[in-house]
C-alpha cells in the first residue's frame, strides 16, 4: 500500500551546533513557488544571493508581528490617538460701527481641512450704549 509523501518524510528540526538547526519537511508546488518569489524578493532588496535558509527570519517576525496577541497589543498601544482638530471660530467684533474679524490671519492660511469641516460662529459684539 503506497503512503502519503508527506507521511513518508516526517517534519523534523535537529540541532547541528548551538546556534544553527537544520529543517526537513516536505512542502507542496504552491508553497516551494512562494518560497521562491521570497527568496528572489529577499535577494533583491539585499542586493546579495539569498540561500532558503535566510528567509525564515525575516518571514517570521513579520508573521509574529503581524499575528502575535503581545505584538499587536505593543503595536495598538504605540499608536497615538490623533490630536483634536481644534475649530477655526472667526468673530466679527463689531468697532467704530463696522464688523472686524478678531482672528489672526495667520488662521486663513493654515489648516483648511479643519476649517471645511466646522462652521464659523458669528456673534456680533455691540457698542456700549
Amino acid at each position: 500500500m503506497k503512503k502519503c509523501p508527506r507521511e513518508a518524510v516526517p517534519d523534523r528540526v535537529r540541532p547541528m551546533s548551538e546556534q544553527y538547526f537544520s529543517l526537513q519537511c516536505m512542502i507542496d508546488g504552491e508553497t516551494q513557488s512562494l518560497l521562491k518569489q521570497a527568496q528572489d524578493l529577499l535577494s533583491q532588496n539585499q542586493s546579495k544571493a539569498v540561500g532558503v535558509g535566510d528567509l525564515f527570519k525575516p518571514i517570521l517576525k513579520e508573521f509574529l508581528n503581524r499575528h502575535h496577541p503581545v505584538h499587536k497589543a505593543r503595536r495598538v498601544a504605540g499608536k497615538k490617538a490623533p490630536a483634536p482638530v481644534e475649530p477655526l471660530r472667526p468673530v466679527l467684533a463689531f468697532k467704530n460701527g463696522t464688523c472686524t474679524p478678531s482672528h489672526k490671519p495667520s488662521d486663513d492660511v493654515t489648516n483648511h481641512e479643519a476649517r471645511a469641516q466646522r462652521p464659523y460662529e458669528i456673534s456680533i459684539m455691540r457698542p456700549p450704549l
